[in-house]
């Protein structure tokens, strides 16, 4: 077996000590990562005065109210405070009463009730009372008097008394001769009017057309 030459071993050691050395060099430290760069926030910029404070003439300006009026109008009275008048009507003039309106003790000058009269006849005959109604809000004694019956099925209950006007007369006082009868006394005969229509009613509200006229016995 051949010794190898001089030269290869040289080279072959100067292999092994380059590869010793580059093993014990520590390796070299790595860059640090770069911060991240810094921002700047700049500030909101102050509202500038034109911008902030509404104009002059917005300040000085009036609100418009865009809400309709309420108008209130009380019932059977037209706007205004006024009273309507139909076409082709003229108004009375001051100090005077409208047609309709004339103060009057004719209870036809009234609106009737619209149920059905109580009363099925009037029977009007002389007795023998010593006293009765003058037909003006006064009791005084008989001169000719004669009894003024009413006859019904049934007389019901009601709040308010029976009044009997015969024309411009009122008889306020009655009784109750027998089942169904209500009777009234007038002093006088001669003083019943004739030809006008006789009326019974309750109150101011509730009457009824019973007879067209008296028919007084003289």
């Amino acid at each position: 077996m051949s010794t190898p030459s001089l030269p290869r071993a040289v080279a072959w050691l100067s292999l092994l000590v380059l590869l010793a050395a580059c093993r014990e060099t520590p390796d070299e430290p790595r860059a640090a990562p770069a911060a991240p760069a810094a921002t700047t926030v700049d500030p909101d910029p102050a509202p500038s005065a034109a911008t902030s404070a509404p104009p002059l003439r917005a300040v000085l300006q009036p609100k418009v109210n865009l809400r309709p009026p309420v108008i209130v109008v009380r019932s059977g009275t037209p706007p205004g405070g006024t009273t309507a008048t139909p076409p082709g009507a003229t108004r009375p003039a001051a100090g005077t009463t409208a047609p309709g309106a004339v103060a009057t003790n004719d209870p036809t000058a009234a609106t009737t009730a619209t149920r059905e009269s109580p009363v099925r006849r009037v029977e009007v005959h002389a007795t023998d009372a010593a006293e009765g109604e003058d037909g003006r809000g006064n009791v005084v004694p008989a001169v000719r008097p004669v009894a003024i019956d009413l006859h019904a099925d049934a007389w019901g209950g009601r709040a308010l008394d029976p009044v009997l006007a015969v024309g411009d007369l009122e008889f306020h006082r009655y009784g109750h001769p027998g089942p169904g009868v209500l009777r009234f006394v007038a002093a006088d005969a001669d003083a019943l009017p004739a030809g006008r229509p006789v009326w019974l009613r309750y109150g101011e509200r509730e009457r009824f057309r019973i007879a067209e006229a008296l028919e007084v016995p003289r």
